[in-house]
């Protein structure tokens, strides 16, 4: 993600692009912009993303000081065109004063992890994931609610996301398990 300032915005108002890339066998063209449609600070566009096939998932954080949700966008490319169009933006259901501003996202064979490390729902910061899956109907949904099975306050459970079609690892930044410094990652399937 690279930052940039939209001119015919609230002066000094900053908004994150993503840029897309493609090789072309030799090597890599910026080819497309990603943009979040909203031109709100703080949003942070592209704080974190993922590719799979033509969807493209980028995650935003927000600040909950201001009231801004951090949005999910998922983007579809068009084979034959090459183009870039939002399929969905959503806001995943966060708990806390915390929550908003870190998300992370993966993607994989029709689903989707996206955590908030900082949701407060079962202790201060203790963390979560969502999963999502593309149905026939072409909508994602909802079908699954992850969390740490320490449940303690500050792990920050969902600091990093995988989907793999065989499971999903969520990471723990932090665990009291063998020492406070330590961490844990866990396999979901």
């Amino acid at each position: 993600a690279e930052y940039a300032f939209d001119p015919e915005a609230v002066e000094n108002v900053a908004c994150w692009l993503v840029y897309v890339y493609e090789y072309d066998g030799t090597s890599w063209n910026h080819t497309r912009e990603l943009v979040p449609n909203e031109g709100v600070a703080g949003l942070g566009f592209g704080s974190s993303l993922a590719f799979d096939g033509n969807r493209a998932v980028v995650a935003s954080f927000g600040n909950p000081l201001a009231d801004i949700d951090a949005p999910v966008c998922i983007f579809r490319r068009d084979s034959g065109t090459g183009s870039w169009a939002r399929e969905v933006r959503f806001v995943p259901p966060t708990t806390g004063r915390n929550s908003h501003t870190y998300r992370r996202v993966s993607i994989a064979a029709g689903r989707m992890a996206v955590s908030d490390p900082y949701d407060d729902r079962f202790a201060s910061c203790a963390g979560i994931a969502w999963v999502y899956r593309l149905c026939p109907d072409g909508l994602w949904r909802m079908v699954s609610v992850l969390s740490s099975p320490n449940l303690d306050a500050y792990n920050w459970f969902g600091s990093a996301v995988a989907v793999h079609p065989s499971g999903i690892l969520v990471g723990e930044e932090r665990s009291n398990r063998l020492a406070e410094t330590s961490g844990d990652v866990f396999v979901f399937r």
